[in-house]
């Protein structure tokens, strides 16, 4: 009768399932894609990181978000997604494919000459350029609300959230509409509202809900960057939020540069508001269809 070697058995079956379960990683990661956003983070942007959000553009849905640095090759399941950078968007759908990896360049931009001598300067996004009011538009559409945290700073403009800040895009949605058409309410530029949100065809159709031009219910002219979107409360009343400058960094000083995606932007001096240059980065391809 032949010895049974309990040590060789546990020791074959621990190394079988070993095989098994690399296989089973290899063949899962075979049907992931891969995404790398290449560049270098100006000095004053803070955070440093890409921002991705798998959708699904039949049910105008955003679910799976993602974080990861730049330079970096990142598994991402297979699908369209929205993709940012320091509160820079990309013009429409990042696609993964299955076995690929997508590659995304940064444009790096320098403070234009005009301000490089400057002590403070902001850069934003141009919301007088149909590029930037289309992302407006597109992330609205799909996500139900802007694609970063956003919090207005001690500088007056919003940037990105730091933990324990209040994020200020949590009240940027229309969800509050789908209880509100079952109350009848007569306020009937509140029903308008919802109606224009619910029933938007494409990211195009968001446009009634946003003002780029002239002055907000408080007769205060809108500055640059700046623009008013028709929201409903939870009373069902009309609600017209002013949402400051979305910085793509934090202000810098004149010799500094900030890296995003193609683009509109806008600088502007601190010590001279006159002072300002808006700048194409890149060139403009959209993918938002």
């Amino acid at each position: 009768m032949k010895n049974f070697n309990l040590t060789s058995a546990f020791s074959k079956y621990f190394i079988s399932i070993f095989f098994l379960l690399l296989s089973i990683t290899a063949r899962g990661q075979a049907s992931m894609g891969t995404l790398t956003v290449r560049g270098e983070a100006g000095p004053s942007q803070i955070f440093r990181q890409v921002k991705v959000a798998r959708c699904d553009r039949n049910t105008r849905s955003c679910s799976l978000v993602e974080y990861f640095d730049l330079n970096q090759a990142k598994n991402l399941s297979p699908g369209e997604y929205i993709v940012g950078f320091e509160n820079s968007i990309y013009p429409g759908w990042v696609v993964i494919q299955s076995g690929q990896n997508t590659v995304l360049d940064l444009i790096k931009l320098n403070v234009p000459s005009a301000l490089s001598h400057e002590g403070r300067v902001r850069v934003f996004r141009d919301f007088n350029s149909d590029m930037e009011k289309n992302k407006l538009f597109f992330v609205q559409f799909y996500m139900g609300r802007p694609l970063f945290r956003l919090s207005e700073y001690s500088f007056g403009d919003l940037y990105l959230a730091s933990p324990g800040m209040i994020d200020l895009t949590l009240r940027i949605n229309y969800d509050i509409c789908n209880s509100f058409k079952m109350r009848n309410s007569e306020n009937d530029e509140a029903v308008d509202i919802c109606l224009n949100a619910a029933q938007a065809k494409n990211w195009r159709d968001m446009s009634v809900l946003y003002q780029f031009q002239g002055r907000d219910s408080m007769e205060r002219s809108l500055m640059r960057g700046q623009y008013l979107q028709n929201l409903v409360s939870e009373a069902g009343d009309r609600r017209q939020i002013l949402m400051r400058r979305h910085l793509v960094s934090a202000p810098m000083k004149g010799t500094d540069f900030v890296s995003v995606f193609p683009g509109q932007y806008r600088f502007l001096s601190d010590a001279n508001i006159n002072l300002v240059e808006s700048v194409r980065a890149g060139s403009i391809n959209e993918n938002f269809d």
